[in-house]
């Protein structure tokens, strides 16, 4: 099986679960305003990921332009970089993305949900 095809079905499945993640955690408070909360909690993120990726990947492709002349295999690999560079960005947005459904989840209901003990380090103070 050529490599190009995993690509998209590892990206479909990181976007159904990512979506499903999200789903969930807000079902988890009152099943209520999905769509505008993903969006609302997802420009931001995007934007954020966007520019810091952009910047890596121009930054990586001019060091692999330069690097062709002494290795000329890395422009035969930099298709695949890209592409997982791409799924990291993917599984990152929704990382981050249900991390803020869980913040916001977290105030809604009147107190902040601790993540990987943010909360803790807090009342220690």
């Amino acid at each position: 099986m050529p490599v190009g095809f995993i690509f998209p079905i590892v990206a479909a499945f990181i976007v159904y679960r990512g979506i499903k993640k999200c789903f969930q955690t807000n079902e988890s408070y009152d099943k209520k305003d999905f769509f505008e909360r993903f969006y609302i909690l997802g420009f931001p993120i995007a934007v954020k990921l966007v520019v810091v990726f952009v910047l890596f990947t121009l930054t990586a492709l001019i060091v692999a332009y330069k690097l062709q002349d002494v290795h000329p295999i890395l422009s035969e690999y930099m298709q695949t970089a890209i592409r997982a560079i791409s799924l990291i960005y993917a599984f990152l947005n929704f990382y981050l993305l249900n991390r803020s459904f869980i913040r916001l989840v977290g105030l809604l209901r009147g107190k902040e949900e601790p993540i990987n003990g943010e909360s803790q380090a807090r009342s220690e103070r």
